[in-house]
């Protein structure tokens, strides 16, 4: 059991951080091409598929991290403290998500396809900004998460 939770936390962590970065590398400079209706129509239905598709991949990544935590917990060794510091990565870039991507999603969702605002490009741009930004501990929380999977299993406690 302990491989399936270690190896559930890196698959997740890694979905989380690679569709961050996928986005931040390849899907947002594609959207550049875009004109104002055609960026609109793109991205509110990007919008509407990932922030159910990312919520569910980050509540199973939280819940594999919490139960490599507690099965680490009377241990605390590298897998105790990479798991750790890895949750605090990913929900530290969650949080930051909050007021910066979740805010702009919403502002866009609430746009007319058919007459979006003159300052599309500049929050098109600011979205881009704020995830890049929060790829980067993502991908840092998954390199650690991997690294849990080559700790040897804790001794149990007697």
């Amino acid at each position: 059991m302990n491989k399936v939770t270690d190896a559930l936390a890196a698959v997740t962590v890694g979905l989380f951080a690679s569709t961050l970065f996928a986005v931040a590398i390849a899907v947002a400079p594609s959207m550049h091409v875009l004109d104002a209706t055609q960026y609109t129509l793109v991205k509110q239905g990007q919008i509407r598929v990932l922030q159910v598709a990312m919520t569910a991949i980050s509540l199973v990544y939280t819940v594999a991290a919490v139960l490599v935590l507690v099965r680490e917990r009377h241990a605390k060794g590298p897998a105790f403290r990479l798991t750790l510091v890895a949750l605090g990565l990913v929900i530290a870039a969650l949080i930051y998500s909050a007021p910066t991507d979740i805010a702009y999603n919403q502002q866009i969702l609430s746009w007319n396809p058919a007459s979006p605002p003159p300052d599309w490009a500049s929050v098109r741009d600011a979205w881009d900004f704020s995830n890049q930004l929060r790829s980067v501990p993502s991908l840092i929380a998954f390199v650690l998460q991997v690294m849990v999977c080559g700790c040897a299993p804790a001794a149990s406690p007697k």
